[in-house]
């Protein structure tokens, strides 16, 4: 019902140029990374005969050169790009003979499509409906400054950087609620002297003797009557 009504919302035309635009913008895109790769000794596979949404770029040179020498498994890639705001790339990676049982099925390298896939690990870009030009570059220039990064031999740099930048904001949260948490204590202490608890009590003791002394004066006032009348 949704898809329905975003399709009457957005009328024939409208979807039919969006689905124009991601065509050229596959091309782009393609072109963008078989320019780039070879920078860094990896390649763009050629998978774009049967897809034409999702564009696969190996990561062989860097297996070998930086994450195996780091003891990184390569999907970690992934997550470095996560970490720089680029969603949707998926890292495959040889299980190394780890079988994946599936519905009873057994599968090697599950997730790459193939048991014995040659080009591996690889990742996948893809040219999606309602992507701009604009959005593909940035993702060409945040995936050019990650291979950069991972070129300087310096895997982990930027991570420890964030983490260390997290735990400065996190202890400088912690010491504002601190500080929130004595400024709350010391209102409460001010409005606790000004209105002690044991206050209302001597109130209600001050006047309850004076209705005792009232009814005193009374009681006094009515004996002084009846012996005037007793003289009398």
């Amino acid at each position: 019902m949704d898809l329905f009504i975003t399709y009457l919302e957005m009328g024939e035309n409208n979807f039919k140029q969006l689905l124009k635009d991601r065509k050229e913008n596959f091309k782009y895109l393609y072109e963008q990374l078989k320019t780039l790769m070879p920078k860094y000794g990896e390649r763009v596979l050629e998978t774009t005969s049967g897809n034409k949404i999702s564009i696969a770029s190996t990561l062989t040179a860097f297996d070998e050169k930086v994450f195996k020498p780091n003891n990184i498994n390569a999907t970690f890639f992934g997550s470095y790009l996560f970490h720089r705001r680029v969603s949707g790339v998926r890292v495959c990676n040889t299980s190394n003979g780890k079988l994946s049982k599936i519905s009873g099925s057994e599968f090697i390298n599950y997730g790459t499509h193939a048991n014995d896939y040659p080009s591996l690990p690889y990742f996948t870009s893809a040219a999606s409906i309602g992507q701009t030009k604009r959005e593909i570059d940035i993702y060409i220039t945040r995936l050019e400054e990650a291979f950069q990064h991972f070129s300087a031999q310096d895997p982990f740099g930027i991570m420890k950087k964030n983490a260390e930048l997290l735990e400065l904001m996190e202890e400088n949260a912690i010491e504002e609620v601190k500080a929130e948490d004595k400024e709350v204590s010391k209102d409460m202490k001010a409005a606790k002297q000004q209105k002690d608890p044991s206050k209302p009590a001597d109130t209600f003791a001050q006047i309850g003797a004076a209705f005792g002394s009232g009814d005193q004066n009374q009681a006094e006032q009515q004996d002084d009557q009846k012996k005037e009348e007793a003289k009398k």
